[in-house]
């Protein structure tokens, strides 16, 4: 085991052939000047004051017969010789120099260097002493030349000072990580490193200058951090004597022949310690060493403030980076090649509502990631193909899942982080939160199958009724011309026949909101009520139903849409139901806010004052792929004979006429409760008369001149017979141009009736026409359904009535004669 002995060569921490020369510099740098002594000679000691001293050479330390030797002692006894102080020094680890004297066990501690937790506990004095360098001391041989290679090294470190302090920040600024040992002493330090217990040792610089070749150790080229040593005593005691400590060290500093030059120079040319003599072909160098010594100081300046200004740079952009990466309304995730999360930022962390620590470290899928989409998707196998083939999954959109269980779309960029090995260790994917525009993507095809259906309802509507009018018009002659009873009773049946397809129609086109029907402020509890008593003689005993029918609020309807809409929804629960029986419960409450947004496609409403109709059932629910189509018209999950999937479309179209909103919850085995919201009208007024449809014979006519104009042959035909059959004269027109020339041609005409889609001249421009020949000739305009006018265009046009197709033979008697009474009498 090597020990610690007088030598005269330096340990190198430069390359060797600098040592020599490094030594004479520093020789003159303490010899270059003048020594000046004090004057003023004090009496001998008479107050003893107690040092502690650690091992620190030269600096101080305990030579073989005991006695303190070093710069310090030499200091301090001739500063006791003038003062009358009888120093005592005492030896100890720098760390128990530390803690006696804050326990106010030492009356001094010299070579300790300032900190600001240490000042909490002891005072310092003002002047510093020396200025101290921290050098790192290796191996020969050994490869670390730069901080960088001390990456999971072993290194050592004095317990308490401030070098070990200085060292293990520096590398905490380059990020670099290492294991550190603390010793009490250098000297063990240097011993753990030769035994290669440790891969290097911190230690002052003046210290392995004399023993470092005592350990067979070279100083590296990491040198670093100078800090100035003071004095110390107790906090708060000894303040005179710290001040007059100062004083002297002060003055000496003033005079370059002073005492403390004279034992500097002493103590660190090596003259204090029993060693060889220096060569003297060095002391020939001393000048030119000194002026390289002077350059390495400005040039070591220099790199020092330009190491700093670049760390500041470096710490400012990574702020910056920071500040991007954890402030972008973007998700950004970096997971490795085992799928598992190695970063997520601010943003990503709040929308999967995960924090770092349950999320870092953790595999995408049972995280973010579900093992498959709710249409099915594998997305357990999509991470893996990811992870195999980050190249073919650059952009990618697929369903995420939250920490709460909530659904989100994201749209995904992923970019392989590569290695110096061509291959990747993690994938960078930054991600966009796409949930409402799938959302809106999702309404948008929703009301395209709307717009679709609401399109073909519209084109078959005309000329479906027009069929319709031709089965109502024959069937009543039929049934006027017979008098078997038997066939009326058929002719009944085929009466109720074109009735219930009148309906279906009108269905159609209340769902594809096509249809032009009155509204007006209506109580809905009244209409719930009365829809509920005939669903409860429909509906067997084995449903048990139940309602809360509290709101008492109007809205903008059409009493048979309310109708409809508690007899489709209530009649969808008890098909639900009607195995096993259940419950079937209907609420009717007003709430206050915007309804919730409806993932089936209805749009988003402002705030305001709503009344919500809840149906809800206990049956056998829905699962997701089912709830996405049930508002498509003809899609049924009934068996063939059952339905004809038009009852919820029609619901869903009526709702959105009236500016509502519609929302399914469902699931397997739980049941399903459709909610309704409907905009709340404080009007007063009332739906217009639609006329008496009694059974009684309107008055006949007194040979009034009106014409027929209808591009149905079979139409026209019928309507000219009940016309004239009633005693009205008609004459019959197919199209819009011959009827404007009839018009023109007769001296007297009392009512035009005339269809509104024509060939070559349509039934608004015919009307145009009438009017400026007949100001005050009243007009009936009829329609099987058009999407030209409304009734609101028709007035403004002078039309008098707006009559849909089919109409029954009374119903256009009755209209032609309120028509032509309301005529006489303006």
């Amino acid at each position: 085991m090597p020990h610690p002995r007088p030598r005269a060569s330096f340990p190198q921490i430069f390359p060797p052939a600098f040592t020599p020369w490094i030594v004479a510099a520093l020789a003159t740098i303490f010899l270059s000047f003048p020594v000046a002594a004090l004057a003023n000679k004090h009496p001998a000691p008479t107050r003893q004051m107690s040092f502690c001293l650690f091992p620190l050479e030269p600096l101080g330390f305990f030579d073989e017969n005991g006695k303190a030797q070093g710069f310090y002692p030499d200091l301090i006894r001739k500063i006791a010789e003038q003062e009358s102080w009888k120093p005592v020094f005492v030896a100890s680890t720098f760390g128990d120099c530390m803690e006696g004297l804050q326990r106010g066990e030492y009356d001094f501690m010299a070579t300790i260097a300032y900190s600001e937790e240490r000042a909490r506990h002891i005072s310092y004095s003002r002047e510093p002493v020396l200025t101290i360098w921290g050098q790192l001391y290796i191996r020969p041989g050994s490869r670390i030349t730069t901080p960088a290679d001390l990456e999971g090294k072993k290194i050592g470190v004095m317990r308490k000072d401030i070098n070990g302090r200085n060292f293990k920040e520096l590398l905490r600024r380059f990020g670099i990580s290492c294991e550190f040992s603390e010793f009490p002493t250098h000297e063990e330090i240097f011993r753990a490193v030769h035994d290669k217990r440790l891969d290097a040792g911190v230690a002052p610089q003046h210290y392995g200058l004399r023993h470092a070749n005592d350990f067979n150790l070279v100083g590296s080229s990491i040198i670093f951090s100078p800090f100035p040593i003071y004095f110390a005593a107790p906090k708060d005691r000894h303040p005179e004597e710290l001040r007059r400590i100062d004083s002297y060290i002060k003055l000496w500093k003033k005079s370059a022949n002073s005492y403390y030059y004279q034992r500097l120079a002493y103590w660190m040319g090596g003259a204090g310690l029993k060693k060889e003599a220096i060569p003297a072909w060095i002391w020939l160098t001393i000048a030119v060493i000194a002026a390289i010594a002077a350059l390495l100081v400005l040039f070591n300046r220099f790199l020092r403030r330009e190491v700093a200004r670049q760390t500041k740079e470096l710490f400012e952009r990574e702020r910056q980076y920071r500040e991007l990466v954890q402030n972008v309304d973007s998700v950004i995730l970096r997971w490795n090649t085992k799928g598992e999360v190695v970063f997520l930022n601010t943003f990503g962390q709040k929308l999967f509502g995960y924090t770092e620590e349950e999320i870092i470290g953790k595999h995408v899928v049972g995280t973010i990631v579900a093992e498959t989409d709710q249409a099915g998707r594998d997305l357990k196998q999509m991470i893996d193909n990811i992870l195999r083939n980050p190249d073919a999954y650059r952009s990618n959109e697929n369903e995420n899942i939250c920490k709460d269980g909530r659904r989100v779309y994201i749209q995904w960029r992923n970019v392989a982080i590569t290695n110096d090995n061509g291959g990747f260790d993690e994938i960078l994917s930054v991600g966009i939160d796409i949930t409402e525009k799938k959302q809106l993507e999702r309404e948008l095809v929703q009301a395209q199958k709307m717009e679709a259906v609401g399109t073909l309802a519209g084109g078959i509507a005309h000329d479906f009724n027009n069929i319709l009018s031709s089965i109502f018009g024959f069937t009543e002659l039929a049934q006027l011309k017979t008098e078997d009873p038997a066939l009326k009773e058929d002719l009944d049946q085929v009466m109720q026949a074109a009735v219930r397809a009148r309906d279906l129609v009108q269905q159609i086109l209340a769902f594809s909101r096509k249809s032009d029907q009155d509204k007006a402020p209506l109580k809905v509890a009244l209409q719930v009520k009365e829809a509920l008593k005939l669903l409860r003689a429909s509906i067997p005993t084995t449903i048990d139903i139940q309602h809360n029918i509290v709101s008492q609020a109007k809205v903008m309807a059409n009493p048979t849409q309310i109708h409809q809409i508690i007899m489709n929804l209530c009649t969808n629960a008890y098909h639900a139901m009607e195995a096993e029986g259940g419950t079937l419960f209907v609420s009717l409450l007003d709430a206050e806010g915007p309804p919730p947004a409806d993932d089936t496609g209805a749009g988003r409403l402002p705030p305001g004052e709503y009344v919500v109709l809840e149906v809800r059932d206990t049956g056998v629910g829905m699962d997701e792929l089912t709830m996405a189509r049930i508002f498509d018209p003809y899609f049924t999950t009934k068996e063939q004979g059952r339905g004809t999937g038009m009852g919820l479309a029609v619901v869903h179209g009526i709702v959105n006429s009236m500016n509502g909103v519609i929302a399914v919850d469902s699931e397997p085995g739980k049941g399903t409760v459709f909610t309704i919201h409907l905009p709340v009208v404080k009007s007063t007024v009332a739906l217009p008369d639609k006329g008496n449809e009694s059974d009684d014979e309107p008055p006949p006519g007194q040979g009034e001149h009106i014409v027929l104009v209808d591009d149905e042959e079979k139409i026209r035909r019928l309507h000219t017979t009940f016309l004239t059959d009633a005693g009205y004269r008609v004459t019959s027109c197919p199209d819009g141009q011959e009827a404007f020339e009839a018009l023109r041609k007769k001296e007297r005409c009392d009512l035009l009736i005339t269809d509104i889609a024509m060939p070559q001249m349509s039934g608004k421009a015919l009307a145009a026409e009438a009017r400026k020949l007949y100001p005050n000739m009243p007009i009936i305009m009829c329609t099987g359904y058009n999407d030209v006018i409304n009734r609101a265009e028709a007035a403004r046009l002078g039309v008098t009535a707006y009559v849909e197709k089919p109409i029954s033979r009374r119903a256009l008697l009755r209209k032609v004669h309120e028509v032509l009474r309301a005529g006489l009498e303006n």
